[in-house]
């Protein structure tokens, strides 16, 4: 499944949707990319204190790829970026 992400609190709902459809808990992805449990947990609900190595080492534990795409329009965001 693809997600459309725009916030960091969106990042954060797919995250936790990802590892929910696989069937694995926080402790076991903590464990497996050697993160606090906290961390986890600061990266689903979209902390924006998170690291962009932390988020990377996530996104690996979940067996999934960061892409980065050209938006299908050219409005700008509601941030004005």
């Amino acid at each position: 499944m693809k997600y459309n992400i725009k916030t960091m609190k969106q990042i954060g709902l797919a995250l936790r949707a990802i590892r929910k459809e696989k069937g694995i808990t926080q402790k076991v992805v903590s464990s497996k990319v050697k993160l606090l449990p906290k961390t986890i947990s600061a990266l689903e609900s979209g902390s924006p204190g998170s690291t962009i190595e932390s988020l990377m080492k996530y996104i690996a534990a979940l067996d999934c790829d960061l892409i980065i795409a050209p938006r299908r329009n050219d409005s700008k965001n509601k941030s004005g970026w």
